[in-house]
Formats: C-alpha cells, sequence, structure tokens
C-alpha cells in the first residue's frame, strides 16, 4: 500500500525532507514506523487541524482587540459645546447689566419672555463651563428665581439618605439647585430602568412634590403641531376639576406658549412678537394714540373656543366651551369685542327679515318595515355542550401516514466529511 503526496503551493517538510512540485511515493509500514503512531491517528490528526486554525484566528482576533485604544466614559458623557450663543442687545437693559455683574463669565445661550402672575419676565438659559443656569429675572432687572445644575455629590446628606432608603436601585441621572424668596430646593431626576421620574426635595430630605410629565397625547400634538420647536418648560393648572398643560417653546427666535387640554386639544396660543411683524393697521395705531411711548413686549394670543346654541322650554342660550369643556362666559368676553360690534355696519332689514322668515325644519325618520313572519319565527336555542358534541361528531378525521428516511442532520459537520463510502 502506498500514500502519494503531492505539494503545489507551499513547501511541505516530511522528516527532514524539503519537496516543492514533486509526486513522492512513500511504503505505509515507512510512515507507521517514523511516527511510531498507527494509521488511524493520521485521521485524527486531519480532523483536529480545523480546531486548530479556528482556535489561533480567534486567539489573534482578541490580540487585536485589545490593541485597540479603548474610549473613556468621560469622552462619552461629555457634554457637546453650544453652537451659538444670544447677543445681550436683544435683552433689556437692565436685565442684561445685573446679569454681567452677577455671572461676569458666563455665556447667554437663549432668552424666552415667560409671564409669571400676570408679571411679564425675561428667562435665561445660561451656560459656565459643565455648568448651566436658567435665571428668571424680572424686567427691572432683579432676579426672583434661579435654577443651576450640581453634581449628585453635592447634594444635602439627607437628601442622599432619603433617595438611597427609598430608593436604592435608582440611578441619579440629574441634579438641580432651586433658589428663590422660597427655602432652597432641590430636583433629582431619577431613573429605573427603562423610566424616569423627577422628584423635588427640600434640605432636610422630605419630599416636596412630584414634577409632573407631558402626557403622551399633549406630546405628540405638540410634535406634530411644531416639529421643529423645543420645549422649554411645561407646566400644569387645574381650575375647578379642568386640567390643563401650558408648554413654553422657541423655534429659532420665535417663543411661543401653547395651552393644551389633556387630550392634545389646543386651548390656546400666545406668540411674541417683534415689532417690525406687526400687521401695519396696529403701527399706525400706536404711532397716533401713543407717539411718546416705548413698545416693550407684542403677542398674538389665539384662542380656540366652540360656541354652541341650545334651545329649551326657556328658549334659545348660546354656550362658549374650550376644548377642557370649562364653560366660558359669554358676556365677560362680549365686553372684548364691543368696540368691534359697535363700528360694524347694521345688518339690512331685507336680510333680518330673511333671516327670521327661516324657521326650524322637522325632520321625519321613516318607520322601519318589519316582516311579522321572521320576526315571530321560533329561534332554536341549543346548549352548548350539545352543540360542541354535534361538531365533534360531523368534524372529518384525516389520517396521514408518515415515511421517515435516514438523515445526515444528526451528525456533527465535520465528521460527514470523512464518513465512510459505505454510509448512507
Amino acid at each position: 500500500m502506498l500514500i502519494f503526496l503531492q505539494e503545489r503551493r507551499l513547501p511541505l517538510s516530511l522528516c527532514g525532507w524539503q519537496m516543492r512540485n514533486r509526486l513522492i511515493y512513500l511504503p505505509i509500514s515507512s510512515i507507521t514506523e517514523w511516527f511510531a503512531i498507527p494509521m488511524v491517528n493520521l485521521r485524527v490528526i486531519s480532523l483536529a487541524a480545523p480546531f486548530v486554525l479556528c482556535t489561533s484566528l480567534f486567539a489573534l482576533s482578541l490580540v487585536q482587540a485589545q490593541s485597540l485604544p479603548t474610549k473613556k466614559k468621560s469622552d462619552i458623557s461629555a457634554p457637546a459645546p453650544q453652537a451659538k450663543t444670544v447677543s445681550l442687545s436683544n435683552i433689556p437693559h437692565a436685565v442684561a447689566t445685573a446679569f454681567c455683574e452677577t455671572y461676569p463669565n458666563a455665556a447667554l445661550v437663549s432668552a424666552t419672555w415667560v409671564e409669571r402672575n400676570a408679571e411679564t419676565c425675561i428667562k435665561l438659559h445660561t451656560s459656565e463651563g459643565t455648568k448651566t443656569r436658567d435665571l428668571l429675572y424680572r424686567l427691572s432687572g432683579e432676579l426672583i428665581e434661579m435654577a443651576e445644575t450640581i453634581s449628585p455629590i453635592a447634594l444635602p446628606e439627607a437628601v442622599k439618605e432619603t433617595i438611597h432608603e427609598e430608593f436604592s436601585r435608582a440611578e441619579i441621572l440629574s441634579a438641580k439647585r432651586l433658589v428663590s424668596a422660597a427655602p432652597t430646593l432641590y430636583e433629582v431626576t431619577l431613573s429605573f430602568g427603562a423610566e424616569k421620574e423627577t422628584l423635588i426635595y427640600d434640605a432636610k430630605g422630605v419630599l416636596v412634590r412630584k414634577v409632573e410629565h407631558l402626557p403622551r397625547a399633549v406630546q405628540k400634538a405638540f410634535e406634530a403641531q411644531y416639529p421643529r420647536a423645543e420645549i422649554l418648560a411645561f407646566s400644569k393648572q387645574d381650575e375647578d376639576g379642568f386640567v390643563r398643560w401650558v408648554i413654553e417653546s422657541r423655534e429659532g427666535q420665535s417663543h411661543r406658549e401653547i395651552v393644551y387640554a389633556e387630550t392634545g386639544e389646543v386651548v390656546a396660543i400666545s406668540e411674541r412678537l417683534f415689532p417690525i411683524d406687526l400687521p401695519e393697521a396696529i403701527k399706525e395705531t400706536l404711532a397716533e394714540s401713543f407717539s411718546g411711548s416705548t413698545l416693550i413686549t407684542a403677542k398674538r394670543l389665539t384662542q380656540v373656543q366652540y360656541h354652541i346654541s341650545v334651545s329649551d322650554s326657556s328658549g334659545n342660550t348660546m354656550l362658549a366651551l374650550d376644548a377642557t369643556g370649562k364653560l366660558l362666559d359669554m358676556d365677560a368676553q362680549s365686553e372684548h369685542v364691543l368696540l368691534s360690534l359697535a363700528t360694524s355696519p347694521a345688518p339690512s332689514q331685507d336680510l333680518k327679515a330673511e333671516e327670521d322668515a327661516i324657521a326650524p325644519i322637522p325632520v321625519a325618520l321613516p318607520d322601519p318595515e318589519v316582516d311579522l313572519a321572521v320576526a315571530l319565527k321560533p329561534i332554536k336555542v341549543e346548549e352548548p355542550l350539545a352543540a360542541i358534541a354535534a361538531e365533534k361528531k360531523e368534524r372529518p378525521v384525516i389520517i396521514v401516514r408518515r415515511y421517515y428516511a435516514p438523515s445526515l442532520g444528526w451528525i456533527p459537520p465535520i465528521m460527514r466529511l470523512w464518513r465512510p463510502s459505505w454510509w448512507w
């Protein structure tokens, strides 16, 4: 019995002989004597070769992966630098002076006009290094509120102990210090897996309140109506059981305050306007009546109301409701439009006569036709168990014969290449 060894590409070394591109005949007895192993071990060696090759490639990939530079956690969580800032010339002079004196190294990111307790204020979003602040000023330059980001380590010990006792598995995502005329509060945002919750504590670790999150319907309505706008702040208002959500947003140089119902319906929209964007008629009226005055703010208010007329035994009644279902006062609204109604031309006598001639049109629905033969026919009701039993009796039974053939699926992939010729 002879073994044929042929090598065409790589040199083959066997017992010290170098062979390239040539055919060699070796007796089987010589090979078993040289290696001092039976011929069966040659097959074992050939089977182990792919395993050794795969192990080598896996080890090489691990070495290459360890040599790659790893990204530090600080690089991932580092906040991106602000792309642009707002000029101080866009805000009142008194506010700009107070801001520069208190925070000389801070940069102004954005400025928003807001309403607080029926008073027009300005809210500044600033940044100083990795720290951000939200400053609420009066137009006179007086600071009302400040919200400053702090490290979770800087929280009072009482607050940290309360969070550890009540939310031992929660992770603190962010923390803020809220400074106002009232005692200082601390706003903490916790993460419970995929859920988040924002809580506000006092310095003693007592829970003051939970920060409400926008309902999903309100958030979807806002994103659909203003896809490019950014939500700056939102609040929840409850008036006589009617819940409203007020969203302060910004889109470029435009600032809006939208009031939503819980269902996502718009109640009112207040949009800040620049003097140049006012209608020409309003500019002319201001120039004639208030020539020596200074224009501070201008807003366009849009209210969504539903006017419904109902009739009963006492007569007709006109109702006004908003999207939350709250009943509005028609008399109070009529005072706002009294001037426009006084200047509008009176309707002509012919038009008034035509309107009075129109009366409510009664609508008579036809009587439905009923087939007495079908209506009086008795209905056969079967017991549930009897109906199921009858269905089982009528259900056909199909017997399928299966034939099984030998398969190589249970043989390991490597062993299939070296199976004997007599194997199936």
